[in-house]
């Protein structure tokens, strides 16, 4: 039976292991985004941001009476009275003479109640637009943060399946290399070449398989900066196994652009908010008006009593105007309020023009990216063609090592720039989709 249940233990862990050190595999960036989504601390920070400004509204809200409700109680033991001289002919004595009187009792107890409600609060109302503003800022700049998160895991991303779709590329190119260095040693070897060549295809293929191993490190390196921008722990496995070649995602009809507003929207509320912080500021040398009331108990005793003797009760209302004399702060306040609602006025204006320019530099990109798809797939293509015409050519001893190394060498860097153009396509795709979801927010 104890065989039994450390068969069943063991199977257990080794369950509870493989499950949590699963490995993740995404085809498309949106699966990514929405899995980094669960592990974000970037976005969690931006929940948390937009909650602690709809408490602040709450908060703002409730200054503006500014209740002010005090309960308190009290027991005084007077351990010496205080002495008031007062004319002995009071109590019977002689005109001329004193006798000091302690006056007051030697214990006393007392219950207060009071509050203060401010009936006119002008700056409190005006603090209370801020705060609704203030919202808007928060959850407009949390659209735009996400938004820029979003971008740098699509360059992230798509860096590793351009290197990827390189590595696959290079490991073929490593064949080809070793396939010329193997003509090359039965040349060698039949007295056909001289060492000098043999050497030469050698240097090519070790260059080559150097290359492959670059790359590799490459793509451990970019896995590690996209689990950095998403949060994820270094033995979180993940891979990416989206094949661009594989996918129609290479045509010329592609989505356009939208004008994403967010950028304007957030200088536009920034300016509301500089223009109601300078009527606050005007507001704090207005007057306040405040309702105010006490009612209170007292009990006066000789004997060490706490509830016991004559309660006596005391109560009054009324209203006070307080208006605070303008000081240096509140000028400075306001001085520099005033300057920045200029200066919020003016981030506007460039924030309109620069959505316009953006929108026009994501087109730009798109054509640009289409432009070096098209011209480096058809380069590929010849550059290839040429490396097979020249091998066979130097299989027939027309041609010579150092020609047909170097038809191998374009042929590569050709094959190379093909698969970097095809990621760059993708990733001006995805930065335009991920634009336009900003869009309408």
């Amino acid at each position: 039976m104890k065989r039994f249940n450390f068969i069943i233990m063991s199977i257990c862990l080794l369950v509870f292991t493989f499950s949590g050190n699963a490995q993740h595999e995404f085809s498309s960036l949106n699966g990514f985004i929405q899995y980094s989504e669960k592990n974000s601390i970037l976005i969690k920070s931006f929940d948390i941001k937009q909650l602690q400004a709809k408490q602040v509204k709450i908060a703002a809200l409730l200054s503006i009476p500014d209740i002010n409700v005090g309960i308190n109680g009290s027991f005084t033991y007077n351990t010496k009275l205080p002495v008031s001289v007062l004319p002995s002919s009071a109590f019977g004595g002689q005109i001329g003479e004193t006798r000091e009187i302690s006056i007051g009792s030697k214990y006393q107890t007392g219950f207060v109640q009071n509050m203060d409600i401010k009936v006119l609060n002008l700056e409190g109302i005006q603090n209370f637009e801020l705060a609704k503003i203030h919202i808007q800022i928060t959850e407009t700049d949390a659209l735009l943060n996400k938004r820029s998160l979003y971008e740098n895991i699509a360059n992230a991303y798509y860096n590793i399946v351009q290197l990827q779709e390189q590595l696959q590329t290079t490991i073929l190119n490593v064949q080809v290399a070793d396939t010329l260095h193997q003509v090359t040693m039965n040349k060698y070897a039949q007295g056909l070449i001289k060492l000098q060549d043999l050497n030469e295809a050698k240097i090519n293929l070790l260059n080559i398989e150097e290359t492959k191993r670059q790359i590799e490190f490459s793509i451990l390196q970019q896995y590690n900066a996209l689990k950095i921008l998403g949060d994820i722990p270094l033995n979180h496995s993940i891979k990416i196994i989206e094949n661009i070649q594989a996918e129609n995602q290479l045509e010329e009809i592609a989505e356009l652009p939208i004008l994403s507003t967010l950028d304007y929207k957030l200088a536009l509320y920034e300016e509301v908010y500089a223009d109601n912080n300078l009527k606050k500021a005007n507001k704090s040398l207005w007057p306040t008006l405040s309702f105010f009331g006490n009612n209170s108990y007292n009990s006066y005793n000789q004997d060490f009593t706490v509830f016991g003797g004559k309660w006596v009760n005391s109560n009054y209302l009324g209203l006070k105007l307080n208006w605070s004399i303008p000081n240096s702060m509140t000028i400075s306040n306001k001085i520099n309020a005033k300057y920045n609602l200029q200066m919020a006025q003016t981030m506007t204006k460039q924030a309109e023009i620069k959505v316009q320019i953006n929108q026009d530099q994501l087109n730009t990109d798109l054509r640009k990216a289409l432009s070096q798809y098209k011209n480096s797939q058809a380069v590929y293509q010849l550059y290839y063609d040429n490396y097979l015409k020249n091998r066979n050519l130097y299989e027939e001893g027309v041609q010579n090592i150092e020609s047909t190394i170097k038809s191998y060498n374009n042929m590569v860097n050709a094959a190379f720039n093909f698969t970097t153009s095809q990621a760059a396509l993708v990733l001006v795709k995805a930065k335009i989709k991920i634009n336009n979801n900003f869009s309408n927010e």
